[in-house]
């Protein structure tokens, strides 16, 4: 053992120098190191955060350095570090939205190649990652949205059959009437869900989708939901806060808030924040989820993927690129890890195998992943999808009729697809 009084302070360089010089004789090289930015948060955010803490260890060759943005700047902030050629080595995205970043060129295409056992991918949410036939992306879920309930509401609201079990919708009457009697029973709010969001306008295409109804015709040139179809779902959805059965002017945290702290008995929401409530510890919140209520003629919930893509660098780095692949493609392939955090796996044998179907709650919904309702792969997605929840919005909140709303929405996005 090395006496490091009597070696001294030149010893020590010394030694640090013979050290160093054997590693690299040996070929020892440091990990080729990764940035990997999310937009996860709560729940989901830390099962991601685990599953990168895994790999690294599984991995000593590459090193993945995850960075969160806040999901309201994440888009706006990755389209300029990829503009800039600045942005980091892989990324989130989602299938919607990959269109716009695509269409610039400002992502690496995917070499199929490297991924392993690329058969297993449910085929559909796999070709949802091409533009103009090309692989940019690799999903690594599926989340449509679900309804969620909260037994002990229910049971003071007498909505339990003669077993004990809540009573579940399972159509539109049957949700309305449920809601009401929420509320009439304990005073509590029927329905919750977020307003001033994101969450009113996938309800809406969920509906929209329930009747046969598109977003946009069959060439993707021109809007085809200013109809009866459009307007209906979005007449349904306003008898909620007409009649006051839905909070009408709240945002996501404080839509979750109140059905988790048992203020609500039915909830709106992605399969995403199942990650969250399976670790509230509250005596009041005994929840469980269900598939969203088939309002009108067919089974449709709205829904996307999460994907990892791969942005073009200013100095191009084939190991780099090489070692994003490797990394995509294990978060895929553990994708039964990715879904304790709600999501529905997009590997053929994670859904098929004997752990995914014993996990708790995940039969009570896996069957959406058979009817999602996607959202058109359209260049100006970001803006269309607002223009939708600005639509949505200003109807619940009562600022706008739905006819209004609709017909100004419709016109809106016409003038988006006509700039493209």
């Amino acid at each position: 053992m090395l006496n490091f009084k009597k070696i001294g302070l030149m010893g020590l360089v010394t030694v640090f120098f013979l050290v160093s010089s054997f590693l690299v004789v040996c070929g020892a090289e440091k990990p080729i190191e990764l940035s990997y930015w999310t937009l996860f948060s709560g729940g989901e955010g830390d099962y991601m955060a685990t599953m990168v803490t895994q790999f690294n260890a599984e991995h000593p060759n590459i090193k993945i350095v995850e960075m969160r943005v806040k999901w309201e700047e994440y888009y706006p902030k990755l389209m300029t570090a990829m503009v800039a050629k600045s942005a980091p080595d892989v990324a989130i995205m989602h299938t919607a939205t990959l269109t716009d970043f695509a269409s610039k060129n400002v992502l690496n295409p995917v070499d199929v190649e490297k991924l392993s056992n690329v058969d297993d991918f449910v085929p559909g949410i796999f070709a949802g990652g091409k533009y103009n036939g090309v692989q940019y992306a690799i999903p690594i879920d599926t989340h449509p949205l679900v309804l969620y309930y909260n037994k002990k509401v229910l049971e003071a609201a007498g909505l339990v059959d003669d077993q004990g079990n809540p009573l579940i919708p399972k159509n539109g009457d049957e949700l309305l009437k449920y809601a009401r009697q929420v509320k009439e029973k304990t005073g509590k709010w029927g329905l919750s869900m977020e307003v001033l969001g994101y969450m009113p306008f996938r309800w809406w295409y969920s509906l929209l989708n329930q009747q046969g109804g598109s977003l946009l015709d069959k060439d993707g040139k021109a809007v085809a939901f200013n109809d009866e179809k459009g307007l209906t779902a979005l007449e349904y959805i306003k008898q909620f806060t007409d009649e006051k059965l839905t909070p009408n002017n709240v945002g996501y945290g404080d839509s979750e808030t109140t059905f988790t702290v048992g203020e609500s008995g039915y909830h709106i929401n992605g399969v995403w924040a199942m990650g969250a409530y399976v670790l509230i510890d509250n005596p009041n919140f005994d929840f469980g989820v269900t598939l969203l209520p088939q309002v009108f003629d067919k089974p449709a919930a709205w829904g996307d993927s999460h994907n990892i893509v791969f942005p073009i660098q200013k100095i191009p780095d084939e190991k780099k690129l090489e070692a994003s692949f490797i990394f995509a493609d294990w978060i895929s392939a553990h994708s039964l890890e990715w879904a304790k955090a709600g999501h529905l796996p997009i590997r053929k044998s994670v859904q098929e195998s004997q752990e995914f179907k014993s996990m708790k709650y995940r039969s009570d919904y896996v069957e959406t992943a058979n009817f999602v309702a996607y959202p058109p792969s359209v260049i100006g997605w970001s803006e269309i999808q607002d223009v939708l929840m600005d639509m949505t919005q200003k109807m619940q909140v009562g600022n706008e009729a739905p006819d209004v709303a609709l017909k100004n929405a419709s016109d809106k996005i016409n003038e988006i697809l006509a700039s493209r």
